[in-house]
């Protein structure tokens, strides 16, 4: 995957700071880079610049007990 994709995924069940603060440190520890986690409005990005597929990554997150709603992989662009 190249790294300059910003990933974005929609995730239900963040409830506080502690919970995008665990989200976060999972995506740390996968490999993952420029992370954002936002717990109000459920979104989380990063961008991927390990061999993990989207779908893995996905698998991570509900294993931690939230749900991905949605995904969408867009390349960055720079105007």
């Amino acid at each position: 995957m190249n790294s300059s994709e910003l990933i974005e995924l929609n995730v239900e069940g963040m409830t506080c700071t502690n919970c995008a603060a665990t989200v976060k440190r999972k995506l740390e520890k996968d490999g993952m880079v420029d992370i954002n986690v936002n717990f109000a409005n459920g979104e989380v990005t990063f961008k991927n610049p390990t061999p993990l597929t989207v779908e893995n990554i996905i698998n991570h997150i509900d294993d931690l007990g939230y749900k991905v709603v949605s995904d969408q992989t867009n390349e960055k662009k720079n105007f």
